[in-house]
């Protein structure tokens, strides 16, 4: 099996050549993350301050952490989990009409105890890992209340976007045509944006593992067997970065970085000789560790802080049949959850949404399952049954307690692999898409998003307290489209056929991987 690793053929060669001698300009990755950040500029805008899901909870553990409360005690603070910290009064003032006005929060959540100008709340979040919380906390001490929230959704999106452009940075040392591209804007669904422009983590979880795939699939698949040996060092920096937030972010970050690594092997000829040869490397050693080490740092957190502890609901099963019948009756919700649900997850976007963004996804899933290689299909059918399996058989065991808990949103950090799966498939294609498909799927993405956003206005208008007091001020309809068209070319442009790259960037390629 190493032998057949280390065999050259010419076809390797002249991949390797091919994607050598055709790498995507620096600017056009770069305007593509400029995209996110103007697609997550509309949702920053259309969402009143404290108004994304659970919100709240998550500003009042950044506002704490960054004032030094990073391990609170976990107590019973607020819905059977959470823990009790302190937070400028200012920020629990401007939090309190969003806060009253959800149906499972009470005064513990949004009136605390104050103490002068420090007052004493229950968080939801109080038992999550710190990191995350220090990364969008500390930027906004300068500020306070509203202006606070902001700046924490500021740094959020530019997290977010610094991660995506990363992962387009990993695919750019091996995609040989813009289909991989393609399959990565895919991925950045509505509500992947709409995750990226709120005070929450699960947004940045979601990009570290965009990185992650991307950047595994480099390290493990793309490199012909001419270069066996050699280990990409931007690919592995990437991969350790992106690596160790994930698996710290958020509770289910170690499960993930598992899952995203088998499934990426599932696509590489040799996965058992392929993984031999990177672990005699001392750099691939290097990082393994500190990975390894990142991903027991947090299991040991979870399991001292309690940090899978969630808020009970009633009990909606007691048979077997019931838990089973009510569970795979969640799957298609999940689906479409992991499209658009927004601003909460009982609030879906018009059919139109689901339309659009099903097309571009299903067009390169189906293009890659006719076209791409024996092992793409495996792992690309791999990755759709534990995108529902993993979710069915965590709700399945808890579904007593916590009944519907479980949102589509939560397991994009592996699902939003399919599509990373099958760009990686469709890259040996010897031409990229047709700048007409591109087009296409950009004036979708742009309608979509200005769809749901229009929609998440009109809910808000109807019921934010921030806009009815003048708080907050909605978004005109022009400026969402214009953001909306903005954000979305710029995202799928760096889909476009490679041939369109500079003369500059064709006659200064990427180095080929580096021999470490």
């Amino acid at each position: 099996m190493v032998g057949d690793v280390a065999r050259t053929t010419g076809e390797d060669a002249i991949a390797h050549d091919r994607a050598a001698s055709l790498p995507l300009s620096m600017r056009r990755l770069v305007l593509a993350a400029t995209g996110m950040l103007v697609l997550q500029l509309a949702w920053i805008l259309a969402i009143p301050a404290f108004g994304g899901i659970d919100e709240f909870d998550h500003a009042y553990r950044a506002a704490s952490v960054a004032r030094g409360e990073w391990a609170p005690r976990p107590v019973d603070a607020t819905r059977g989990t959470g823990a009790w910290v302190h937070v400028p009064a200012s920020f629990v003032d401007a939090a309190r009409p969003e806060c009253q006005l959800l149906k499972y929060t009470t005064d513990a959540d949004c009136v605390g105890t104050r103490t002068g100008d420090t007052v004493r709340i229950a968080t939801g979040a109080g038992r999550y890992h710190p990191l995350f919380y220090a990364i969008i906390g500390y930027p906004s001490l300068p500020f306070h209340g509203e202006a606070a929230l902001y700046a924490m959704r500021a740094a959020n999106a530019v997290l977010c976007s610094a991660l995506f452009l990363l992962g387009l940075l990993a695919m750019r040392r091996w995609a040989r045509s813009a289909w991989a591209y393609a399959g990565a804007i895919a991925a950045c669904t509505p509500v992947v944006l709409y995750s990226t422009a709120i005070a929450s983590p699960n947004g940045s979880e979601m990009l570290a593992a965009f990185a992650f795939w991307s950047s595994l699939i480099g390290l493990v698949t793309a490199a012909p067997a001419a270069i066996a040996r050699r280990v990409d060092g931007s690919l592995l920096a990437i991969a350790t970065t992106s690596g160790v937030l994930l698996a710290t972010i958020r509770s289910l970050g170690p499960l993930f970085c598992v899952l995203i690594a088998v499934t990426v092997l599932i696509t590489c000829p040799a996965p058992v000789a392929r993984v031999r040869e990177l672990i005699r490397t001392r750099s691939v050693q290097v990082a393994s560790t500190i990975l390894v080490l990142a991903a027991i740092g947090s299991v040991v957190w979870i399991e001292t802080m309690k940090a899978l502890v969630v808020g009970t609901e009633p009990t909606r099963a007691v048979t077997l049949g019931d838990k089973l019948s009510t569970t795979a009756g969640f799957l298609p919700l999940w689906l479409f959850q992991s499209i658009a649900a927004f601003p909460f997850r009982d609030q879906p976007s018009p059919a139109l949404v689901y339309v659009l963004v099903l097309a571009i996804g299903v067009t390169v899933v189906v293009q890659a399952l006719r076209t791409g290689g024996h092992r793409n299909r495996i792992a690309m059918i791999t990755a759709v049954l534990l995108s529902g399996g993993v979710p069915f058989v965590i709700s399945l065991g808890t579904i007593d307690q916590h009944a519907g808990a479980w949102q589509g949103r939560y397991g994009l950090p592996y699902s939003l692999g399919l599509l990373l799966l099958a760009g990686q498939a469709l890259d040996s294609r010897p031409r990229g898409p047709h700048r007409l498909l591109i087009a296409g799927a950009a004036t979708f993405t742009a309608i979509a998003t200005y769809v749901a956003l229009s929609r998440v206005l009109d809910i808000e208008r109807g019921v934010s307290p921030s806009y009815a007091s003048g708080a907050w001020n909605a978004p005109s309809a022009i400026l969402v489209l214009s953001l909306a068209l903005v954000g979305a070319g710029l995202m799928w442009s760096v889909a476009a056929d490679l041939g369109a790259d500079s003369a500059e960037d064709r006659q200064n390629p990427l180095p080929a991987a580096a021999h470490h």
